[in-house]
């Protein structure tokens, strides 16, 4: 039978795979100077001028320190949020709340920061 199954022609290049959508990081979020923290996000919202909601998988290895940093009251002095379409240079970022869910398997880590100040710009 392994004689068979051996002789059994390749199967042909089928060019590019189709990039997964769920782990393409359209969105993202970055957290202290150079970059401390970079985030691939699920979704992002903002509540107001200066409150930003994001989502991202539990299973980030950045999730323990953004944990530790959200309990120490750390403030962040830069930061940024990026779409494919608008970037938003954040100043004065202080993560206001932290939550974890484990839906169907997944974990997810819901993010509330509160920055002093924004400026959005369009991507070109």
């Amino acid at each position: 039978m392994s004689a068979l199954l051996a002789r059994q022609p390749a199967p042909a290049d089928a060019g590019p795979q189709p990039v997964d959508s769920r782990k393409a990081a359209t969105m993202t979020v970055g957290l202290g100077e150079d970059d401390e923290f970079v985030i691939p996000v699920d979704y992002m919202q903002w509540q107001d001028e200066k409150s930003l909601v994001v989502g991202f998988g539990g299973d980030n290895p950045a999730v323990p320190h953004l944990h530790k940093a959200w309990m120490d009251g750390r403030h962040f002095e830069t930061g940024f949020a990026s779409t494919r379409g608008l970037m938003s240079r954040l100043a004065g970022v202080t993560i206001q709340s932290m939550q974890s869910a484990n839906t169907g398997g997944e974990p997810l880590v819901t993010m509330t920061l509160v920055v002093d100040d924004v400026k959005h710009e369009p991507v070109k």
